[in-house]
């Protein structure tokens, strides 16, 4: 239901709300790679929209969502896609590589 929310909130531009609706259903239920998912949308929209250190911070935010998202279910293509998405758009803020 959160994540529906936070959904519809995106889509409005609504980034605040979208932001808070993904935060608590993450709170709800930390495993839920949907939900970080449609943050890292969101963050990537901000980080677009942000400059200096704010941009940094959203983007290197939306990375390791995603990057997460895709551990946590490594078999979604959407997630991979995103993931690849993110490594060459915005490789300058990629989180350090797992061991």
């Amino acid at each position: 239901m959160r994540v529906q929310r936070g959904t519809v909130c995106a889509g409005a531009d609504r980034h605040a709300g979208a932001l808070e609706e993904f935060n608590r259903a993450r709170a709800q239920n930390p495993q839920d790679a949907e939900a970080l998912y449609w943050r890292t949308e969101v963050e990537y929209d901000l980080g677009r929209d942000a400059t200096g250190d704010a941009r940094a911070a959203y983007f290197s935010q939306a990375f390791r969502d995603i990057a997460l998202a895709a551990e946590l279910d490594p078999a979604s293509e959407k997630f991979q896609q995103r993931l690849t998405f993110y490594r060459k758009n915005i490789p300058e803020v990629a989180p350090p590589a797992a061991e």
